[in-house]
């Protein structure tokens, strides 16, 4: 069967139907990378993930946030990944790739996250897929075990990586560093979501400059307040990435981005030709987008306007973040979708939608004190912005006890 999907065997039941994200003939055709990784070359295009350049003007002179706009884009600038620590993931990644592929011709392994998307900052570790052509296997988990099990002593042999440790998570990870930099990896098997939802992030960096400065900026904020870690119960780097792509899409007003994949179905729908359309996306004339009514507010407005999105106006009850949609989905209609990872149990307190999956990217957000201090956080935060109108005021800790008595009375306030 060619097209959107492959009719494989899951925990005994033969017959279900999961997506196949890259297409017969993807790695056949487009994957001659091996031969030669050029670095420079990949580097040439950075402007794609790289470091970028200041607008001429952040917000209009004499606007009372003018001054608020200006430190957000600071921070932006001072931790954004540099042109020199990109170059240094492309070169880790270039000798993990070859070495990988040296072991076996059909493993390609693909870097993924933050470093690819634009929403890096200089410290982020790097992520890594390593695909399989076409195998599908009744245990994936265990088959991802055998197989990093099975790389894990190549790269102990690389004389500048050290630590590596293979985590037995429900998804396994190989944790590598590289000693000079300290660079942190993380290699998955098969994640091939990771693939797509890169891609689609990196499309939504392209749209307007003021998304990856938004982006960059909320994540160091929320890893101040200790509410960005998904292994601590509050919300991944991916969901907060999310949550700003949607403000941007159905809080701010008018619009500021619209639903890629509504727009653009074909080249984001599940059968699309992902290698093809992954590097059309350096062309200016790959989305031909233009908002029905220009959106002309400054850093400083979104910022204070995300934060009192979700302080007071998201319900958090009934709706669900679907950046798939550009808009909200009732959490009901979420629980019913039919998918392989997805269950009605995952839909809890915080909920936005995987756009590729329909799983719940914040279902680590399942325990209601937990929930509280997080929205808390964006119930403080807010207020400090508006009172002040200083973006330090909001990396200034917010207590955990008193984020969650704030967000336990959220509503009433």
């Amino acid at each position: 069967m060619t097209g959107q999907y492959d009719r494989v065997s899951s925990g005994g039941q033969a017959g279900i139907r999961r997506p196949n994200y890259y297409g017969r003939s993807c790695y056949s055709e487009n994957r001659s990378w091996n031969q030669a990784i050029n670095i420079d070359e990949l580097a040439d295009k950075y402007h794609v993930v790289g470091e970028s350049e200041r607008p001429h003007e952040l917000a209009p002179p004499g606007h009372e946030l003018e001054k608020l706009s200006e430190q957000v884009w600071i921070k932006f600038q001072n931790n954004q990944q540099t042109l020199e620590t990109y170059r240094r993931k492309l070169e880790l990644w270039r000798e993990l790739a070859e070495t990988v592929r040296r072991y076996n011709h059909s493993y390609h392994l693909e870097m993924v996250g933050s470093t690819i998307s634009g929403f890096g900052s200089n410290t982020s570790d790097i992520d890594m897929c390593l695909i399989l052509d076409h195998r599908h296997s009744q245990d994936p988990r265990s088959e991802a075990i055998d197989i990093l099990e099975a790389v894990c002593p190549l790269f102990e042999l690389l004389p500048h990586l050290e630590k590596t440790e293979l985590i037995m998570a429900k998804v396994p990870i190989l944790k590598l560093n590289e000693k000079s930099r300290g660079i942190d990896i993380d290699i998955n098997v098969n994640n091939a979501v990771g693939l797509r939802n890169t891609h689609l992030l990196q499309a939504y960096s392209l749209l307007d400059w003021r998304v990856r400065p938004l982006v960059l900026v909320v994540k160091l904020w929320a890893h101040t307040q200790g509410i960005n870690d998904a292994k601590q119960m509050t919300l991944s780097s991916y969901s907060l990435a999310l949550m700003v792509i949607h403000y941007l899409q159905a809080g701010a007003s008018p619009t500021i981005l619209p639903s890629l994949q509504v727009e653009f179905r074909e080249k984001f729908a599940p059968g699309a030709d992902f290698w093809k359309n992954k590097k059309q996306i350096r062309d200016p004339a790959y989305f031909e987008w233009k908002a029905e009514n220009v959106n002309s507010q400054c850093l400083g407005e979104l910022l204070v306007g995300f934060l009192e999105y979700y302080a007071s106006t998201f319900e958090y009850r009934s709706n669900a973040i679907s950046v798939r949609v550009g808009a909200t989905i009732p959490v009901k209609n979420c629980m019913l979708n039919r998918s392989a990872k997805n269950d009605a149990y995952q839909w809890k307190h915080i909920c936005i939608e995987e756009p590729f999956e329909f799983t719940n990217t914040a279902r680590s957000v399942y325990d209601k004190d937990v929930f509280d201090r997080i929205r808390g956080v964006f119930y403080a935060s807010w207020q400090r912005l508006v009172i002040s109108r200083d973006l330090e005021s909001i990396f200034q800790t917010i207590s955990p006890i008193e984020a969650r008595a704030i967000g336990a009375r959220a509503k009433q306030l």
